[in-house]
């Protein structure tokens, strides 16, 4: 069986469906997806949620994720991303250049002053908490990646991201 690429959805037929959590109520708690998670050698994690149109976190699930990010101290984030493009026909949409709208760090909920694609913040953070340079493969190629705004913001035009990690 061939191996698939990495990061790649292995079986777009499955990911159609949707998980029922019918049976999964205990009281108010109810089960909650996360759309991704990174952890760097147990020394810093990225969690990422993507929201589609103009939808909020759920109380549940923002909740999940102020929890499990904070028990990270100032080595977890959580990255809220916005998919504005919701019907353009396409399966599949990719995280990593879509723009940070809302993020965690150090247990205080914020609203970025600059936009940037979730796969910049993912690099600043990561080698800010290993103390070496951290680079997606194929990251360059992000560089002039347009996201959902009037100008493309890659790394090199968001020179400071306000985070102070």
């Amino acid at each position: 069986m061939p191996m698939s690429e990495r990061g790649t959805i292995r079986n777009l037929t499955y990911t159609r469906q949707r998980a029922d959590f019918r049976g999964l109520r205990f009281g108010t708690i109810t089960p909650t997806d996360v759309d991704g998670s990174i952890e760097f050698e147990g020394r810093c994690c990225i969690f990422m949620e993507t929201k589609h149109g103009d939808a909020d976190l759920p109380t549940g699930q923002r909740l999940w994720l102020e929890r499990n990010c904070d028990k990270w101290g100032d080595n977890g984030i959580v990255l809220v991303v916005r998919n504005a493009e919701v019907a353009n026909g396409s399966p599949t949409y990719r995280i990593g250049e879509l723009p940070v709208v809302e993020y965690r760090h150090a247990c205080k909920w914020k609203t970025p002053k600059k936009r940037a694609i979730c796969v910049r913040w993912i690099e600043r953070f990561a080698s800010a908490r290993l103390g070496r340079d951290v680079r997606a493969e194929g990251s360059s190629e992000l560089a002039a990646t347009s996201i959902i705004t009037s100008t493309p913001l890659g790394f090199e035009a968001v020179t400071e991201i306000e985070v102070p990690f």
